[in-house]
């Protein structure tokens, strides 16, 4: 299967300046998240509180703000940070220095280069609406995960759907700008697509929506 080309993989990314970080967690997590996609931020955070590990990989951080408010089930887990962009592994590393995060700079279309040692927990969270591509194509983002994913281990996480999604004019407005600007990759991205692609790799998937955010689980 081909796998978007360069160009358009760091489009996806590009937004996230330190500048935009800086506004991140008020305005996407705050605002965005409660008012125009319909899923309130804390809905995110209990995703995590019910399939996060002590031995856990992150990846698209983001600000790290789901794992700073989370509840992990010790208060020394080995936490791995995957991104392609310095900007997110930066601010999330130093907010979650005290967990001493293991840092991972990596595409998520190449195989995941985090050492021999595999995770029990693996969080996808915010991330498939922002990389190019069909759902088919992102499904390679869930072959490589599993590939340092331990036996009985889980995939989790969430992302903004648009295809057969009933949006406000808000919502609608939003998904047309940031898919004009390439902050955004998911016009064709259905709950039946991300079903689909999960099923093929997983035996357990459960899927939640609310709002224009898919919530899902897969082991």
């Amino acid at each position: 299967m081909t796998t978007p080309n360069k160009e358009a993989i760091k489009a996806g990314q590009a937004v996230y300046s330190r500048l935009f970080l800086s506004f991140y967690d008020f305005l996407i997590l705050g605002i965005f998240c409660r008012f125009i996609w319909k899923c309130p931020s804390h809905f995110i955070v209990e995703n995590y509180n019910q399939h996060i590990s002590l031995n856990h990989l992150d990846v698209g951080v983001g600000t790290g703000y789901n794992l700073d408010k989370c509840e992990f089930p010790t208060q020394t887990p080995r936490l791995g940070l995957l991104d392609l962009n310095q900007n997110c592994l930066d601010v999330t590393g130093h907010r979650l220095k005290r967990y001493s995060p293991e840092v991972f700079c990596s595409d998520v279309f190449e195989p995941f280069d985090t050492g021999r040692e595999k995770f029990d927990s693996i969080a996808l969270n915010g991330l498939f609406h922002c990389i190019p591509g069909t759902m088919k194509e992102k499904g390679i983002v869930f072959d490589n995960a599993k590939q340092v994913l331990n036996p009985g281990g889980v995939v989790f996480g969430c992302t903004i759907l648009n295809k057969d999604v009933k949006k406000g004019w808000a919502a609608k407005f939003m998904m047309k700008t940031t898919n004009d600007n390439k902050a955004f990759s998911n016009l064709e991205d259905g709950l039946d697509e991300l079903k689909e692609e999960l099923s093929n790799r997983f035996e357990t998937v459960k899927i939640n929506m609310m709002g224009c955010m898919a919530l899902f689980s897969a082991k």
